[in-house]
């Protein structure tokens, strides 16, 4: 199965957090797919939009058959044109697909 695929999300082997901003303000998409405790919500703003996801502590601790220590993630923005142009893809830190060493990394503070 290719990693990233949308069958590989619903048997949970990775999770697509996404939110839509071009909402005033909306919840996280395929919540139904999601795993128990993740959530999110958007908003539209003066000059773009805002998004918060949460994702639970518990289901770090369960990837990771012990108490989290880091965490990797990948932040994607895609841009649609209303006319129908071709979608364009920014991305936070290197697609996953990259493998960049040391980046999109969150670290425990207490550990």
């Amino acid at each position: 199965m290719k990693l990233g695929s949308t069958e590989a999300m619903k048997k949970g082997e990775w999770i697509f957090l996404a939110v839509a901003p071009h909402a005033e303000e909306g919840q996280i998409a395929y919540a139904d797919l999601m795993p128990k405790g993740f959530a999110g919500q958007a908003q539209r703003t003066q000059t773009g939009f805002t998004a918060e996801l949460r994702v639970p502590v518990a289901y770090l601790n369960h990837v990771y058959c012990s108490e989290w220590q880091d965490f990797r993630i990948n932040a994607s923005y895609l841009d649609a044109d209303p006319q129908g142009a071709k979608v364009r893809n920014y991305d936070w830190q290197p697609k996953r697909e990259q493998n960049v060493v040391g980046t999109g990394l969150f670290f425990r503070e207490d550990y």
